[in-house]
């Protein structure tokens, strides 16, 4: 099997889990200052995680922020000019070749 290429991010985030599992185990009768010094960091960091993802989706135009089709709606409902077809007026069609 061949290893995956190195992600920084993955590898954070694993190490975070494994060091609040560590901490949360060997810290238990002992000062927590360092525990509580580690959760303001994870918090941080799941903050900037949150706001990342906040800035992704402002990025986006409205009406995929809303998670709603009403753009598509409209276009549907109202169609421009250019998308509507015109219509010929009686006297200028073309006689069929048929006849009849």
């Amino acid at each position: 099997m061949e290893p995956s290429p190195f992600n920084r991010r993955q590898w954070i985030s694993q190490s975070l889990r494994i060091t609040a599992k560590e901490l949360s185990l060997v810290n238990k009768n002992k000062s927590s200052a360092l525990a509580e010094r580690f959760s303001k960091y994870q918090k941080a960091a799941e903050e900037a995680t949150a706001e990342k993802k906040r800035n992704s989706a402002e990025n986006l135009p409205p009406h995929f922020r809303r998670g709603t089709l009403s753009a598509l709606k409209k276009r549907w409902e109202s169609p421009s000019p250019a998308a509507v077809p015109r219509r010929r007026e009686r006297g200028a069609q073309k006689p069929l070749a048929g006849g009849g």
